[in-house]
C-alpha cells in the first residue's frame, strides 16, 4: 500500500468470538502467535515523567558523583515530588568490553563503586532508576558493546542491578528488524522478575514503531533527536502528531526528551514546549542541570495543571483541530470529564496574534463552556460557542475547556457525534471501509463476505471516542480486517471505558473470521475504540461494522 499522510480530527460529527465484559472479567485474547502478539504489559499507566542524562551532559562528566548528586537533586528540587521519579543514566557509562562471564559491565574510571550500589542510592532517594543500553553491535557512541542476540542475558543484569527503566537505543543496528529486535527485549523483560519499562528508542521513526510499540513497549520514539532550539522542538512535535492514535493509557509516542532549562530557548519557547508535550501525553523527561536548575524553569517542570493534561486518565494525544494560516494553530484532545478538552492555541509566528477556538471543532454543544487558563491558573468564565485570546510570538495558550457533549441515541455509532477520531492513513470513515486518502474515498465494508451498510472504517493505528456520558448501556459491533485487502494486514481491536481496556481481540489479519464484541457501559463516560498495529502499517484497513450503542431506559 503507499505510504499516506495520516489524517485526525476532533469534532462533533452529527449523525468469531463474543466477549461481554464486566468489572472483573478477563479481555478476550487469541492464542499468542509469538513475542509481540500479546498485548503489552503496562507498568507505567500514565506517560513516564524522570531526567536523562543525556541533552545537558551527552558523554562528558558523566560518572558516579554526578548521578548521585542528581539523584539528591531531584528530590531536593521539588521535583521527584512534581512526578519526575525516574533517573536514567544514558550512554557512556560502560566499559569497552564485557567481563569474564560475558555481562555488561560499568567503566571503573567512572563508576567505581558499580551499577547496582548505584541503583542502591537512587532507590533510597525514593526513585526509580534508568539505563541505557543499545539494540546492535555497539551504542551510539560506538565505544561500548551493544545487546544484539544477548537481550536476556543483559535484561538479567540490568534486573539484578534494580533497573527499572530501560531506554533500548536503536544504534549500529544496520539490518536488524526493529520490531523482532524490540520484540525481544519485551520478551526478555517478562522473563524476568521485575516490572521494567521499555522505552523503545528507534530515534527517527524509520521502521514504524507506532505501528508495533503498542505491543512491544511502554513508549517508542517517533522522531529523529530533539535539539535546544525553537525550530527544532516544533519540528519533533510536528514528526511525533503525524501518529496520533498510537497513543493510548499505558503505551506512548515518545517525541523525544525535554531541553526546559538547557539556555537555548527562551522561557516562553521553553512553555510551548511543555505544554505541546502534555498535550500530546508523551512521556516528560528533564534533561537539564537539576543542580543549577533556575527558578522559571523549575516553575515550568512542576506546574501541576499542566502535568495533570500530560498525565490525564484517558492518553489521547492531541490533533490539530484548526489551521487558522500564518503559523496559528488550534489542537485538543478530550480528558476525564464530561464536557472536557485540553486545547492549545499555538503561534508559531513571529508577531503577536488573536487565536479563537470554536466549540464545533472540539466536537462540544455551541452553548456555554467555561474556560481556565492552565499557565496563569485562572479562570476566564463562560463563553458561548467560542473563546478568543492574543497569544504572543512562540507562545502557547493552554486552555482547560468544558462544555456540553452532544449526547448519544441508540443507534449506530456511524451516526453518533465523536469527541475524537484519528487515523493513519486517511481519515476515519462513516458507512465504508478506509480508503487512506480522502473522506468517502472507501468501499462497502465486507467481513468474511459479508456486507455491512453501517459501521466504522479506519487504518490502523487509529482511535476514535464517543461520550456516552453515563447514558447507554451497551456497545456492539462486528469487527475485522475488511476484504479488500485479501488476507493480508494485522491489527487488534481494543475497546476502552474511562481509560480502562476491557476487550482486546488478539491479532486479527484478514484471513481471521469475524468477532462480535459486546461491552457494557453502565455509567461510562468515554467509550474509546482503538485499533492497533502488530507489525507494520501496511494493508491495516480495520473495520468496526455494524457498531452500535444502546442508550436511555
Amino acid at each position: 500500500m503507499r505510504v499516506m499522510a495520516m489524517s485526525v480530527s476532533l469534532a462533533a460529527m452529527a449523525a468469531g468470538c463474543v466477549a461481554e465484559l464486566g468489572p472483573d472479567e478477563p479481555m478476550a485474547e487469541a492464542a499468542d502467535q509469538g513475542v509481540i502478539e500479546t498485548a503489552v504489559a503496562a507498568p507505567a499507566p500514565r506517560p513516564p515523567m524522570g531526567w536523562n542524562s543525556w541533552n545537558r551532559f551527552g558523554c562528558r562528566g558523566i560518572n558516579e558523583r554526578l548521578i548521585r548528586e542528581i539523584a539528591d537533586a531531584l528530590v531536593s528540587s521539588g521535583l521527584a515530588a512534581a512526578g519526575y521519579d525516574t533517573l536514567t543514566i544514558d550512554d557512556c557509562w560502560s566499559a569497552k568490553t564485557r567481563n569474564g562471564a560475558g555481562d555488561l559491565q560499568s567503566e571503573p574510571s567512572k563508576f567505581a563503586g558499580g551499577m547496582k550500589a548505584l541503583g542502591d542510592h537512587v532507590h533510597g532517594k525514593g526513585l526509580r532508576y534508568g539505563i541505557y543500553a543499545s539494540i546492535g553491535t555497539a551504542t551510539c557512541t560506538g565505544k561500548t558493546p551493544g545487546s544484539v542476540d544477548l537481550e536476556a542475558r543483559d535484561v538479567r543484569t540490568f534486573a539484578a542491578w534494580g533497573v527499572d527503566y530501560i531506554k533500548a537505543d536503536r544504534c549500529n543496528a544496520d539490518g536488524l528488524v526493529l520490531r523482532d529486535v524490540f520484540g525481544r527485549w519485551r520478551a526478555a523483560i517478562a522473563a524476568v522478575d521485575r516490572p521494567i519499562v521499555l522505552s523503545a528508542s528507534d530515534n527517527g521513526g524509520r521502521e514504524e514503531p507506532w505501528s508495533w510499540g503498542p505491543v512491544t513497549a511502554q513508549q517508542w520514539r517517533t522522531t529523529g533527536d530533539i535539539r535546544d532550539t525553537w525550530e527544532r522542538m516544533l519540528s519533533t512535535f510536528d514528526g511525533n502528531a503525524r501518529h496520533p492514535a498510537a497513543t493510548a493509557p499505558g503505551t506512548y509516542n515518545d517525541p523525544d526528551m525535554l531541553e526546559i532549562g538547557n539556555g537555548g530557548m527562551s522561557d516562553l519557547e521553553y512553555r510551548t514546549h511543555m505544554g505541546l508535550w502534555a498535550l500530546a501525553s508523551a512521556p516528560l523527561i528533564a534533561g537539564h542541570d537539576v543542580r543549577s536548575m533556575s527558578a522559571a524553569a523549575k516553575a515550568i517542570l512542576t506546574h501541576r495543571e499542566v502535568l495533570d493534561v500530560d498525565q490525564d486518565a484517558l492518553g489521547f494525544q492531541a490533533v490539530k483541530v484548526r489551521d487558522l494560516g500564518g503559523g496559528l494553530q488550534v489542537w485538543a484532545k478530550p480528558i476525564a470529564a464530561s464536557g472536557g478538552r485540553a486545547v492549545g492555541l499555538l503561534n508559531r509566528s513571529g508577531a503577536a496574534a488573536t487565536l479563537t477556538v470554536d466549540w464545533r471543532d472540539l466536537g462540544l454543544g455551541t452553548g456555554a463552556a467555561t474556560v481556565r487558563d492552565l499557565w496563569a491558573r485562572a479562570n476566564r468564565g463562560s463563553f458561548t460557542g467560542r473563546y478568543g485570546v492574543q497569544v504572543p510570538p512562540h507562545g502557547l495558550a493552554l486552555l482547560r475547556i468544558v462544555g456540553a457533549e452532544p449526547g448519544l441515541v441508540t443507534g449506530f455509532v456511524s451516526d453518533q457525534p465523536w469527541s475524537y477520531a484519528a487515523s493513519e492513513w486517511g481519515p476515519v470513515e462513516r458507512d465504508r471501509s478506509n480508503g487512506e486518502r480522502g473522506t468517502g474515498d472507501g468501499r462497502t465494508i465486507t467481513l468474511n463476505g459479508t456486507t455491512h451498510a453501517k459501521g466504522l472504517g479506519v487504518h490502523a493505528p487509529a482511535a476514535v471516542e464517543l461520550r456516552p456520558d453515563g447514558a447507554c448501556s451497551t456497545f456492539t459491533a462486528d469487527v475485522g480486517v475488511d476484504d479488500e485487502v485479501g488476507d493480508r494486514g494485522s491489527v487488534r481491536f481494543q475497546v476502552w471505558t474511562d481509560g480502562r481496556k476491557v476487550y482486546d481481540s488478539g491479532t486479527m489479519t484478514g484471513a481471521t473470521a469475524t468477532r462480535s464484541v459486546r461491552v457494557d457501559l453502565a455509567g461510562v463516560t468515554s467509550l474509546r475504540l482503538q485499533v492497533v498495529g502488530v507489525d507494520t502499517s501496511a494493508y491495516d484497513h480495520a473495520d468496526w461494522a455494524s457498531a452500535r450503542v444502546t442508550c436511555g431506559s
